[in-house]
């Protein structure tokens, strides 16, 4: 009964339902705070072992990877949680923390930590057996390197990825490295290659429903269709993706949207409209603080205002192109990168050769031991040897003392005395007078 009039008193009183609600939302707002606090206390008050390693990675995931402003703050847990397991020889906090701060610091255009760290984060995996961790090394070392537009070097890795996950079965990433081979491909014009991988990667991505990567593999088919001339399947492609993500106001894609219809555009010599669309890319581009097809973008503005023959704002264009360029300083990081690169490799081979002289060492070791086995197993022969002969010879002083040669002799050969005939035999019993005297002197 109290129940029923406590409900209806909160329906006819707004002003109890409104404190009600706000209480509501205070609590929701609250929990997550509150979860928060309770495992970084849990994270940061324990003492340095494993556990905290994980419990560091977990916070880091749990907090800090759904929103890129959050980012920096998450990055001193995973940097604790790496440095620890370093000290610890902790090899699957090494192999996880060491990814995660790749990608983090990948998200922030550091190429050169990315590659040092995602290095780190194969070799440990490789020697652990971790072959899932070793697919998203690869993975990210391939997306260094689409960064830097080395489509080849990034194919490289995206191709060992791809059999690393196809081994393992791991769909869902092979569905994201086959896109990305796509991708590569698309900027290296060939188009009926990037045709095959961005149409596997949809399928893929169809059977597991994931509607954004399906959309992405539109985009970069879209861009097929561009570079094999079919200029109406582009525009159809383009205006599909674009009402998905207008919807989820996803600014980069938007970006790449008004810059593809811009290069169809121009192909069918519309040079108005495709500048209206290329415009709308630097736009959304310079607002955005991802702003790497910003350089892509001015040089198409340089390109269609020099064909429209306006030659003061194909400069204008032309020259921020080249302050883009040389701001991003791709060959600074590309010798970084190598450098990295390099030491993986070193590391790897300087690897193999201790490996080898261990074994070498072992070889060695195991013939150094042998020998001297056979050594003391060889004395401890002739010593015995030396001991029965002496044994045997007293043996037969002794018996040579108590029998006749020609007796002992048959005795050492037969094992006991041939009998013998004797027709006539005397024997004779005498006894000598003070003989055990005699005999003591």
């Amino acid at each position: 009964m109290r129940a029923k009039q406590y409900i209806l008193l909160v329906k006819s009183n707004s002003k109890i339902k409104f404190f009600l609600l706000l209480f509501l939302c205070i609590i929701s707002l609250y929990a997550p705070a509150q979860n928060f606090q309770s495992d970084c206390n849990a994270a940061t008050k324990r003492h340095e072992d494993t556990v905290k390693v994980n419990l560091l990675i977990n916070l880091y995931n749990n907090y800090y990877t759904q929103q890129d402003d959050s980012l920096q703050a998450g990055l001193k847990y995973i940097l604790d949680a790496y440095y620890i397991a370093v000290k610890l020889k902790y090899k699957k906090g090494i192999i996880d923390a060491s990814y995660r701060l790749a990608t983090s610091v990948l998200g922030y255009k550091n190429m050169a930590k990315a590659t040092d760290f995602y290095f780190i984060s194969l070799k440990n995996s490789e020697e652990a057996g971790n072959k899932l961790m070793e697919g998203n090394a690869l993975m990210g070392l391939g997306l260094v390197f689409y960064n830097q537009k080395k489509w080849h070097e990034a194919l490289e890795y995206f191709d060992k990825a791809t059999a690393v996950f196809r081994e393992n079965m791991e769909e869902q990433r092979l569905a994201v490295v086959t896109y990305l081979e796509g991708l590569c491909y698309n900027e290296l014009h060939d188009y009926k290659m990037a045709q095959g991988k961005l149409e596997g990667a949809l399928s893929l991505m169809q059977q597991r429903g994931d509607s954004a990567r399906i959309q992405e593999c539109r985009l970069g088919l879209a861009k097929v269709d561009y570079g094999l001339m079919n200029y109406d399947a582009a525009l159809e492609k383009y205006e599909l993706t674009e009402k998905y993500y207008e919807a989820h106001k996803e600014s980069v894609a938007l970006a790449i949207i008004h810059q593809g219809r811009a290069d169809v555009l121009l192909a069918q010599n519309h040079e108005e409209r495709a500048l209206e669309e290329s415009f709308k890319a630097y736009v959304i581009a310079k607002s955005s603080s991802y702003n790497t097809n910003l350089q892509e973008i001015t040089a198409l503005l340089y390109t269609i205002y020099a064909r429209m023959g306006n030659k003061a704002m194909a400069y204008q264009y032309l020259l921020e192109n080249s302050h883009i360029k040389d701001s991003l300083n791709y060959l600074d990081i590309s010798e970084k990168i190598s450098i990295a690169r390099s030491n993986y490799t070193f590391e790897k081979k300087e690897q193999k050769y201790n490996e080898e002289i261990d074994k070498n060492n072992r070889r060695k070791n195991l013939a150094i031991f042998s020998a001297g086995f056979l050594a003391v197993f060889m004395l401890v022969i002739i010593i015995a040897y030396q001991t029965l002969k002496k044994e045997r010879r007293k043996s037969e002083d002794l018996l040579l003392n108590i029998l006749p040669k020609e007796t002992k002799d048959e005795l050492k050969k037969y094992g006991k005395v041939i009998p013998r005939k004797h027709a006539s035999a005397t024997i004779m019993f005498c006894d000598v007078q003070g003989f055990t005297s005699i005999s003591s002197t």
